[in-house]
């Protein structure tokens, strides 16, 4: 059985790593090292280079390493194989964590103060609470 990792944007040295002493039995290889297509049962991904998990006429499952599954999907030769994307604690963390930000950046109108910032223009705008703060109709968050 091996294993398929393709990511882009991260440096896959860790995860294969992680796979192989999770998997010691087992070749980890990446899109660059892979010499048999029929060999690959899984393959394990994070913005994939699109056609990574193509004509792997063996496949069982993908994995996605990402807490969603929607880098994978936009992949037009992806095939059709289970999709099962990872689920632990500090991912659940990170993503409630992400979520909070950009409501906060919302709510304290970050990317206008960004603007002014660029701009040189040092406006003093009162807060209001957040019962209070509406979004302008045509106007960008």
């Amino acid at each position: 059985m091996t294993v398929l990792l393709a990511v882009r944007g991260w440096d896959p040295k860790p995860w294969i790593a992680r796979f192989r002493a999770a998997l010691p039995d087992h070749p980890i290889v990446t899109p660059e090292t892979l010499q048999d297509r029929r060999a690959v049962r899984y393959g394990v991904g994070w913005r994939h280079e699109p056609g990574a998990f193509a004509d792997l006429p063996n496949l069982r499952a993908l994995f996605s390493l990402g807490a969603g599954v929607d880098a994978m999907l936009s992949d037009p030769r992806l095939p059709s194989a289970p999709l099962v994307r990872v689920v632990d604690p500090d991912l659940r963390e990170r993503m409630s964590e992400w979520v909070v930000m950009h409501a906060l950046m919302h709510l304290r109108q970050q990317k206008r103060y960004d603007r002014q910032q660029a701009a040189r223009v040092w406006a003093d705008d009162a807060d209001q609470p957040a019962k209070d703060v509406r979004p302008a109709a045509n106007q960008e968050p």
